[in-house]
């Protein structure tokens, strides 16, 4: 019998593009979608429950991705996991690849990316990530991570404090054997970059790039001169507002 694929979708004020989404997913074959809103104020719930009655929807979560997340795959059975956030489109054979790549004996993986609206400044900077920080430092949650279930389960699941919990579980992932970038890529919102300045946006990513990899040498470093480590917890005013999302 064949894997099953769910596919979970942290939202918070989602409601200017949740409907495209999913709408967008049913149409490409998916069957199994959790949708965990942290509150929405904006009635991206509602828009669920009413439209999407196929679709299940947790509400009453904390708003923080890692906690949504896990708590998504407590809503479902599936043997793989696809995590989405709200304002990414993946192409229409992505399910297909997934699949693939897991019966070719991949622990998980995901895509590289293309920003829309396109500009020449967000393709460059599309093809610097694919091209350099991706194979280098591995995948974020635009990427569209998927994971089969077990992997997951031995992981421990996302981080539940702090941020950066989608770097913090790929590098868990990557350590734990071999990951797979599939063909195609998926489609990220540049809503972000439009609305705070595609420069200042990228330079706000790279700060908090830069943050975390540091804090990982840094902690690195302690542990080989065999002194205590302080668990470092990244925080950022910009949170959701400016995020993480390379």
């Amino acid at each position: 019998m064949r894997s099953s694929i769910a596919t979970i979708i942290p939202t918070l004020n989602e409601a200017g593009c949740i409907r495209a989404c999913l709408n967008h997913l049913l149409a490409i074959g998916a069957n199994d979608i959790v949708v965990v809103d942290g509150s929405s104020s904006d009635g991206t719930a509602d828009i669920v429950r009413s439209e999407f009655q196929r679709i299940r929807l947790v509400e009453g979560v904390s708003a923080h991705r890692g906690q949504q997340m896990n708590i998504g795959v407590n809503h479902t059975r599936a043997d793989i996991l696809l995590f989405l956030h709200a304002d990414l489109s993946i192409a229409k054979h992505s399910y297909a690849h997934i699949l693939a790549a897991v019966e070719r004996g991949a622990l998980g993986g995901g895509f590289k990316k293309r920003y829309a609206p396109e500009s020449v400044s967000l393709r460059l900077y599309a093809a610097l990530l694919n091209t350099i920080y991706l194979p280098c430092f591995g995948m974020v949650g635009t990427n569209a991570m998927f994971v089969r279930r077990d992997v997951f389960q031995s992981i421990g699941g996302f981080a539940t404090a702090g941020q950066m919990e989608d770097l913090v579980f790929s590098r868990a992932l990557t350590q734990r054997g071999r990951i797979q970038i599939l063909p195609g890529s998926v489609t990220v919102s540049a809503r972000r970059y439009l609305r705070n300045g595609v420069v200042r946006q990228i330079l706000i990513n790279a700060l908090l790039a830069f943050r975390f990899h540091a804090c990982r040498v840094r902690s690195a470093e302690r542990t080989v001169m065999k002194q205590p480590v302080a668990r470092t917890r990244l925080t950022s005013s910009f949170h959701r507002e400016h995020g993480h999302r390379y």
